[in-house]
């Protein structure tokens, strides 16, 4: 394959040139002496692949000796390692370029095959294209005039037209096509009416030409219109994309399996085996005689084809008739004559006899057809023994690559308009050229015949010692060559004795096949004939998985300047710091450039060199040589120094001076980027300033930071990166700084925040009881703000004592009152009321349960959890004072919080966990009614009541053995009884029931403040463990029936079923630390093994989503420009902007900061501009007194009033109607109360202010263009559910912790997009007016599933093994079956009021014919065992050489059931039908299991739809039948195979509604198989005798027995012969079998038809449950399963506007795609919901509208990828062979938007700011400098350009970071160190 990149050049056009020729490029760029081309950019990339001219103008030399080295170990001349590829040995020289091994970039070699062969990667396209191939006329099997029509079509998607492609109406066929069309489904008809006849039973189902075919006509064809051929260039999207790729699909799909509609040739069927051979199958006898009384014999045409090709396919070197024997059949040219005139003779015999209508239709039967050949004269039967039927194989031919080439040649030749455009090498080629078109589309490239050696650096040999070890290429490369040279000397010399030549054609072949499979395994191992051959390494496996060329070099790039070590806490440095140790500190460096402003400092540093922190370790010179200075001594460093502002001789493009660089240590204040893997979301990368700490060797960090990286300080490591330029530190400063990114994006809770100790801390210091006397008020104060009280700020304002008498004291919320007005100096205080973590009930006051501040005074409450996190005490201050000082508060209150826990201390111990003795006695009185609930649990289960232990244990026993699934109901049952049990226990212990007080309580303290824990692990230690459960059920049971030994089977007890009253505090006994410790397990596992999995969801929406961003009209947009969404998240809303856009009651009470935020903003906006804020849209810019839209003024005076008019920097816009109708409602519902003038008294604002300010708020939230919304959301998605299972072993056995449904459905809904979820529900809510529960009830009977299994009460059976059947009273085996019925009302509540007439009904209908299956499959399996034996002992004596004709195995079988009965003759092969077929296909079934479970792998997740995919398309193309000689050691094995398979086909097309199998063969055009296998066999006629004809009698008595599964009666005589008692409520009937029928377990067989037979049943609907309560209008149905039609057809009691199902795929076909988008955000939402995590809703309609886009459902998987336009996007995602190999073969090209395919050529991403550039006006910057000198001033800035820069198209240049902007004049204020504020 190869790649061309097209490059932009500023001032010269696109030129195109291919990346082999990069070093003669390189040399004309040396060479321009236009100093303004500086480099170029490569702006797309095409893929198409090598032809053999191509390869060998690459390559240097031909490769032909298989030897690599000789005896000295150097390089063979003509080898792998010849000395042209390049050198191997370090001092060597490359022959070629003469340069050294370190600078030769190495050589290729090619290799040239003496015959081709089949391109491993394309072989798939190659099956399916002959398939699709007429091998007669070489043209598509479909009507030509189709085929132009499907080339429009694809025309029009070409252009972008598809509406106009996809408008059936447009279409129609011409009447000649229609009519001929219809003479060929005519013929049809009669052949599958004549197989029907043939085979006794009911012809498959026929296509309605008008029916069927015409709508597919209708949407293949075209009308002819008016619209020009001129060809509009398209860039492609991905719905242009999609319309292409389906139509593709659609055309082979459509193309017929058999005859061909242009010559109505019947073509043989194609077989494949692996990926190196292709069959040719025989054609049945009746296509061969129709193909020949047409005068077509494909055989032939394949004979002279195969002479041509041979002719021009082998090297030229090679005798081409050499070539041809091995390709060629046995029929020749006159031969071939001779059968098609005796054919069409004979059938113009038949036609005048009445016989037969046309000489194309066909036979009646295979008698009919055998008299009709048998009437012939004898000559005539004799030339058809010479020449005709028995002349030709029976076997499958080899199709050679030469053969398969020349027919796709041909077919290229005449079908070349549609395959050039399905097949294109580099695009859509428009040329008029028809030469250069061929030239671009060819069939060649599905075939090797040159192959490109790599250069030895590619592949280089391991040395040890003297040995030298070939590279795993090298082995498939010197096999190809070996058999290369094996095959040419076998064609060059003739054979030294005489052969046949079907020997030294079968030599030829298998030379021929070690060349293909050496190809093979160097393109991919896992194509390899031999099993233990796909375990190397080829081109696939080089490519592909994380460690392949594309993840590994490609999308993961080389990191310098980089350091990685274990984290410290360190609570005293800044939380925007990051501590790093010296010696980091003296190895990372920063390339400081050299100016007069900072000489004296680089002087400074480069005297102290490497060794001194801060020094610097190099100097760079102007002529880029670096100067280490470690090899200095301080005299030479001092005399480098001061030439570093020396003026040199070297200049720049500008003529200027160039500068050194110093390489200067890291220092204080640099810039760091901070990360630690997995980086599951944006903040994973955060920039913090560097302190350097001296004698530290860990890198230190803030504890707030924790939560940002998921870390703690048990050994986790931290990545530092050192950012290498100004551009980069610029943006990690002003936007990736720690203090910017204080929201989590994955819901906007703030994401830093004190953690753990300093919560317990900050709880204990806010408690009404903590005091602190002037002093100790003082100390704790300062040595808090001690970092902000610098030279200019050294006043602490104190405030009032809260309590004076008798002395002043202050209490800890004056502290935290005093660090909030010293932070925020000057600055408006904060109000908020929030509430709190610890529960109000804990602190006895109801008061302080909510944290109320006014104006940064704290009233009521403690800081909390909560107090850090969302809408609480540090948000506010963010929100209302910026981010910066959010930070400096958290470093504030880190310092003072563990300097008050340094002075309280803050211990757990023992004393935490004793209980009082009153809550002691509550809580043993409350653990002893847990057996009492588990016993009831169990009685309601089985239905029974006050019941002893052991007939309960019965009870339960029986009804689990019964439905084992029905287990889950009660554990269910038992674990909702045993929660209340646990949670009563913990209720009368916790938190009240210790000794300790709550806020004296430690452990209580840390888990009811959030510090630490929850109630959960408060209780497991204090109070009871609870109910174990695992995977959301209870312990298992073993096959006793046990849950361990030492209890009883089916125990009730509670603590056998893993319930544990015990607790941590006083220990578990032995059988409860089991169940636990399983538990325990259970979350173990899912932390090792589904984070993987989540990991790899995440990768999935991450690839998928990557290139969504925002644009500046706010619509969310793919890089192909397709809309995604019109407006982002439905509001334009940021997530981690607008988490304050609608708090307007919080707004108004901080109104004086809001004021203060946007007073620049406000005084911008004047009144009237307010007025238009939430006006009509269109009134914003029509003119008041015209009412007409103005036109722009094209007077430059005009031109300024007009933007300040109309700019988006003077108007607000529209705003979204639902945030001005919740404004509205603020301002006159809520505050309605108040006139206008008492509003703005109360709240010093008015409501019109109040309104723009809060509009202002809106419109700074919404999301910036160029945000990378796609990727946030991708990761808001997958950050959370990666944490969900991490977190799971913290709750061991807790079932609400359990992830086992969580990331399971979130695969399914996102990555499998599943049309058929695992566990459907659908919820129908009950309408208004019938809000009751009798109407409830009376929906849930309509829809409750009723089996016959569940109102059965006794189900007995009485065999006799022989007895007088009652039928004829002929010997048989009698089975009598009785049923016993329940009395319906017993279940009349619960079923619904089954009727016994309904029981009736469905034992004779359903039951009944339930039962008749089961017993025929049942039989059928049997049999097939025998078979199976059979051939088992033939295999054997056939390996000791003992195997037998066929006619002798017929004659022994019948001797073997000579014991048996008379009816019995018909032998043993026959009576064992279909197993050999069966066993087959299981086979082959098998090994795709296999690999699809090797598929299944994290990585390649999408592997197993594209299997599914692959089956489909081999079943539309008509798969060859996987029974076939290669199977069979001999001729027996095969013969036997044939008679199975025929007695399988036919018994299966007896069956309606069957016909799978014989299928295959019908695709083929074949009506079965079974026709040519009787054309190799001849019956004798018997004569008409009595005795025979009882014999035959007999036969078809066996016959109907065996079809029907040994039964000798009906189906309809079965049912006819019921016997019911109404009284009884019993049902009787009696099963007749043949005394030869296998002995069968019907016990079992009748248990089962009774399970599977429904009184009642609703399709689609399982389970029905009443779940709601009908006081608060939730009361509704709930139903497992999804069924629309029923909630439709039960609208009088369903409100159907209110039906939900979780079910995404039934919705969007019932609903819509609007309503599956909701679902499917609804199902996001509760999966996440279940356990506590929210998600914002806009990541979540931004994903669902992304699924949803097209109309479908589109999965984030390899399927749903392969829509998009970058095939580096594709590639670098998984499977990277094969969207390599699609993307040549069809000629894409990549535009490089992608920001993967943006990474992987080293370009900026457009994204972020990368989607921005500046642009810079030159005439207009120009004129402004003139009008600034004219009046005198001096322009403060002035811009000096790079002769890029001048180079200014259309006086606008968008400038890149090489340019560079120099200033003048530069007026810098320097930075303060603290933040100083006068008092």
């Amino acid at each position: 394959m190869k790649t061309r990149r097209e490059v932009d050049d500023d001032d010269s056009e696109d030129d195109v040139f291919e990346v082999d020729d990069f070093f003669n490029e390189k040399k004309k760029e040396i060479e321009v002496k236009d100093p303004h081309l500086v480099s170029k950019e490569i702006s797309s990339v095409s893929f198409s692949f090598y032809d053999p001219k191509e390869a060998r103008e690459i390559s240097v030399k031909r490769v032909t000796n298989p030897v690599l080295f000789d005896a000295l170990n150097n390089p063979v001349v003509d080898g792998l390692y010849d000395p042209a590829f390049g050198p191997i040995e370090q001092f060597g020289v490359c022959s070629t370029c003469g340069l050294s091994q370190h600078h030769c970039p190495g050589h290729f070699g090619h290799i040239d095959l003496v015959v081709p062969v089949y391109h491993p990667l394309l072989f798939p396209t190659v099956t399916k294209v002959l398939r699709c191939a007429c091998l007669n006329c070489h043209k598509f099997k479909m009507h030509t005039e189709r085929v132009n029509m499907f080339r429009e079509r694809l025309d029009l998607i070409d252009r972008g037209e598809l509406e106009s492609a996809a408008d059936v109406s447009q279409w129609k066929l011409s009447k000649s096509t229609m009519r001929e069309l219809s003479e060929i489904e005519e013929e049809n008809r009669k052949d599958r009416e004549n197989t029907r006849k043939e085979e006794g039973g009911e012809a498959p189902e026929m296509m309605d030409l008008d029916a069927n075919l015409m709508p597919k006509l209708d949407s293949l064809t075209r009308k002819k219109t008016k619209r020009g051929n001129q060809y509009v260039p398209l860039e492609w999207t991905t719905s242009a994309l999609t319309a292409k790729r389906e139509l593709i699909d659609s055309f082979f799909k459509s193309v017929p399996k058999a005859r061909c509609e242009n010559c109505r040739a019947f073509g043989p069927g194609l077989s494949t085996e692996g990926s190196t051979k292709i069959y040719r199958k025989p054609l049945p006898k009746k296509q061969l005689v129709t193909n020949l009384a047409n005068g077509i014999d494909v055989d032939f045409s394949m004979k002279q084809l195969a002479k041509a090709a041979s002719a021009e396919g082998a090297d030229e070197q090679v005798d081409s008739g050499t070539v041809a024997e091995m390709t060629g059949g046995t029929v020749v040219e006159g031969k071939s004559k001779k059968i098609i005139q005796k054919t069409k003779k004979n059938s113009r015999d038949r036609n005048s006899d009445g016989s037969s209508s046309s000489s194309s239709s066909s036979e009646d039967d295979d008698d009919d057809d055998s008299s009709s050949l048998s009437s012939s004269t004898d000559s005539e039967e004799d030339n058809y023994d010479e020449g005709g039927f028995k002349e030709r194989s029976t076997k499958p031919m080899y199709v050679t690559p030469i053969e398969a080439r020349e027919i796709l040649r041909r077919l290229w030749g005449n079908e070349f308009e549609w395959c050039a455009r399905v097949w294109c090498a580099n695009g859509r080629d428009q040329s008029s050229d028809l030469t250069t078109k061929r030239q671009a589309s060819n069939p060649n490239r599905f075939f090797c015949q040159t192959i490109l050696v790599p250069p030895p650096k590619l592949r280089p040999p391991s040395k040890m010692g003297d040995m030298v070890f070939e590279h795993p290429q090298n082995t498939h490369l010197c096999a190809i060559i070996q058999a290369n040279l094996s095959l040419t000397e076998l064609f060059r010399t003739p054979p030294t004795v005489p052969e046949p030549p079907e020997v030294r054609a079968s030599r030829a072949v298998r030379a021929w096949l070690v060349i293909q499979g050496g190809v093979n395994r160097l393109m991919d191992a896992t194509k390899a004939d031999r099993i233990q051959d796909r375990v190397g390494i080829g081109i696939r496996q080089q490519l592909e998985k994380k460690q392949g060329l594309f993840r590994m070099n490609m999308m993961g790039k080389r990191v310098n300047y980089a350091a990685r070590s274990v984290i410290s806490p360190d609570p005293y440095l800044g939380t925007g710091e990051i501590g790093v140790p010296p010696v980091f500190a003296k190895t990372l460096t920063f390339p400081e450039l050299v100016t007069p402003h900072n000489v004296e400092l680089m002087r400074e540093l480069v005297e102290r060199g490497a060794d001194e922190h801060p020094g610097a370790n190099a100097v760079e010179d102007e002529r880029g040589r670096i100067i280490n200075l470690a090899r200095f001594s301080k005299e030479k460093r001092r005399a480098i120094a001061k030439t570093l502002l020396s003026v040199s001789a070297a200049k720049d493009a500008d003529g200027r001076p160039l500068a050194r660089k110093v390489y200067r240590h890291l220092r204080n204040g640099d810039i760091m980027l901070t990360n630690r893997q997995p980086t599951l979301h944006k903040p994973g990368i955060l920039a913090h300033c560097a302190r350097v700490l001296p004698g530290q060797r860990t890198i230190r960090m803030h504890y707030a930071n924790c939560s940002t990286f998921n870390a703690d300080f048990d050994g986790d490591e931290i990545n530092l990166h050192f950012p290498q330029d100004h551009q980069a530190r610029a943006e990690a400063y002003e936007i990736v700084k720690a203090e910017e990114q204080f929201y989590a994006p994955t819901d906007g809770k703030p994401l830093r925040g004190l953690i753990q100790d300093h919560i317990c801390s900050a709880v204990l210091l806010t408690c009404k009881d903590r005091f602190y006397n002037k002093e100790g008020f003082s100390q704790i104060v300062f040595a808090a703000l001690v970092d902000l009280c610098d030279r200019e700020n050294l006043t602490i304002k104190l405030p009032p004592p809260t309590i004076l008498k008798p002395r002043r004291l202050w209490t800890g919320k004056d502290v935290m009152r005093t660090i909030l007005d010293h932070v925020a100096y000057q600055r408006p205080g904060v109000t908020l009321k929030h509430s709190c973590k610890t529960p109000h009930t804990f602190w006895g006051s109801k008061e302080e349960g909510d944290l109320i501040v006014r104006q940064n005074y704290i009233c009521t409450g403690v800081v909390d959890k909560n107090a850090f996190g969302k809408f609480g005490l540090i948000h506010a201050v963010a929100e209302l004072h910026g981010k910066q000082i959010a930070g400096k508060l958290l470093s504030v209150l880190s310092r003072l919080l563990t300097l008050f826990l340094q002075q309280h201390g803050f211990t757990c111990g023992m004393d935490d966990l004793v209980l009082v003795a009153e809550s002691e006695e509550l809580r043993v009185k409350e653990l002893a009614k847990a057996g009492a609930a588990a016993k009831s649990a169990a009685e309601a289960f089985v239905q029974v009541k006050d019941v002893p232990e052991m007939a309960l244990r019965s009870a339960v026993s029986a009804r689990v053995t019964e439905r084992p699934d029905s287990e889950a109901a009660l554990d269910a049952r038992s674990s909702g009884a045993l929660n209340q049990v646990t949670s009563a226990t913990v209720k009368v212990c916790l938190p009240s029931g210790t000794k300790k007080p709550f806020h004296r309580n430690c452990l209580s303290l840390m888990t009811m403040s959030g510090a630490k824990g929850s109630m959960v692990n408060f209780s497991q230690i204090a109070a009871a463990l609870g109910q174990q459960e695992l995977e959301g059920r209870r312990v298992p049971r073993m096959a006793s029936g046990k849950t361990l030994p030492c209890f009883a089977p089916f125990d009730c007890d509670p603590r056998a079923g893993g319930y544990i009253s015990d607790r941590f505090y006083s220990g578990l006994r032995p059988q409860e630390y089991y169940f636990h410790c399983m538990a325990g397990r259970e979350g173990l596992v899912d932390t090792a093994v589904k984070t993987s999995r989540s990991g790899y969801l995440q990768r999935c929406l991450v690839k998928n989503l990557e290139g969504l961003k925002v644009h500046y009209d706010h619509t969310v947009r793919d890089v192909d420009g397709t809309i995604v969404q019109f407006l982002y998240g439905d509001d334009g809303i940021e997530v981690s902007k607008g988490v304050y856009a609608k708090e307007f009651a919080f707004a108004l009470e901080n109104i004086e900061s809001l004021k203060l935020q946007n007073k620049s903003a406000l005084s911008e906006f004047d009144d009237s501009s307010s007025k238009k804020e939430n006006s009509n849209p269109e009134d914003a810019f029509m003119d008041k007194k015209t009412r007409a839209f103005p036109d722009v003024p094209r007077n430059a005076s005009s031109v300024v009033e007009h933007e300040k008019r109309y700019s988006q920097f003077t108007s607000l816009g529209i705003l979204p109607e639902k945030f001005a109708k919740d404004l509205d409602d603020f301002l006159h519902v809520t505050h309605g109360i108040l006139s206008d003038e008492e509003f703005e008294q109360a709240h010093k604002v008015t409501r019109k202010e109040f309104a723009k300010i809060m509009n202002l708020k809106f419109i700074a939230s919404m999301a910036s263009p160029g945000e990378a919304v796609g990727v946030v959301a991708a990761q808001s998605v997958g950050e959370p559910s990666t944490q969900m299972t991490l977190n799971t072993f913290h709750f061991a056995g807790r079932g609400e912790a359990n992830v086992t449904m969580g990331i399971p459905r979130l695969r399914e809904l996102l990555m499998a997009a599943s049309r058929k979820p695992t566990l459907p529900v659908m919820t129908m809510p009950l309408r208004k007016d019938k809000m009751a529960k009798k109407y409830a009830d009376r929906l849930a009977s309509r829809l409750r599933k009723v089996t016959f299994a569940e109102l059965v009460q006794d189900l007995s059976c009485e065999t006799r093994l022989y007895a007088d059947a009652p039928s004829d009273g002929c010997k048989a085996r009698v089975c009598e079956v009785k049923v016993t019925m329940r009395c319906p009302d017993e279940f009349s509540k619960a079923k619904g009021s089954v009727t016994f007439e309904e029981m009736e009904a469905c034992f004779k209908e359903t039951y009944l014919a339930e039962l008749y299956a089961i017993i025929k499959k049942d039989c059928k399996k049997r049999a097939e065992q025998s078979a199976d034996v059979q051939i088992v002992k033939l295999r054997q004596r056939s390996a000791t050489g003992a195997a037998r004709k066929p006619s002798d195995m017929d004659d022994d079988d019948n001797d073997d059931g000579k014991n048996t009965a008379d009816d019995n003759d018909e032998g043993q092969p026959k009576k064992k039908g279909g197993s050999a077929k069966l066993n087959a296909k299981e086979r082959i079934e098998n090994e795709n299991d296999a690999s699809d479970d090797e598929d299944n792998s994290d990585d390649e997740e999408g592997a197993k739809a594209d299997a599914r995919k692959a089956d489909r398309d081999e079943e539309a193309y008509g798969d060859d039948d996987k029974v076939n000689a290669g199977e069979f050691s001999d001729e027996d094995e095969a013969q036997i195979a044939r008679k199975i398979k025929k007695k399988s086909s036919s018994a299966k097309k007896k069956k309606k509604g069957s016909a799978k199998s014989s299928d295959e063969d019908k695709d083929d055009g074949s009506p079965s198989d079974s026709d040519s296998d009787d054309s190799d066999q001849t019956e004798v006629a018997e004569p008409a005798t009595a005795a025979s004809k009882k014999k035959k009698s007999s036969k078809n008595e066996t016959a109907s027995s065996r079809e029907n599964g040994g039964l000798r009666q009906d189906l309809s005589d079965i049912q006819e012969a019921v016997v019911v008692n109404a009284s009884a409520k019993t049902f009787t009937v009696i099963l007749e079998f043949d005394l030869a029928t296998p002995l069968l377990l019907l016990q079992n067989l009748l248990d089962n038809a009774a399970a599977k037979s429904n009184i009642r049943y609703t399709k689609g609907i399982g389970g029905v449950f009443v779940v709601g309560d009908e006081l608060d209008g939730t009361l509704a149905v709930q139903c497992d399963g999804v069924s629309f039609d029923a909630a439709f057809a039960n609208e009088d009691l369903v409100d159907v506007n209110r039906i939900k199902a979780n079910d995404v795929w039934q919705v969007r076909l019932t609903l819509g795609v609007e309503a599956a988008r909701r679902t499917l955000v609804d199902e996001i939402s509760g999966v996440f919901g279940a356990y506590g995590i929210g998600v914002d809703a806009r990541h979540l309609s931004l994903i669902s509208d992304f699924m949803c886009q097209q109309g479908g459902y589109r999965p984030f998987s390899r399927v749903g990828i392969n829509d998009s336009t970058s095939p580096f996007l594709k590639m670098t995602y998984e499977t990277a062979t094969a969207f390599l190999t699609e993307a040549a073969i069809r000629g894409d090209v990549d535009k490089l938007k992608n920001p993967s395919a943006a990474i992987v050529l080293g370009k900026m991403v457009n994204v972020g700011t990368g989607s921005i550039g500046l642009q810079y006006d030159a005439k207009r910057a120009t004129k402004m400098e003139e009008e600034m000198r004219s009046m005198g001033i001096e322009p403060v800035k002035k811009f000096e350009r790079t002769p890029r820069a001048a180079a200014v198209k259309k006086e606008r240049h968008t400038t890149t970071p090489s340019e560079k902007l120099t200033f003048s004049a530069l007026k810098a204020t320097p930075k303060n160190k603290h933040v100083t504020f006068e008092d």
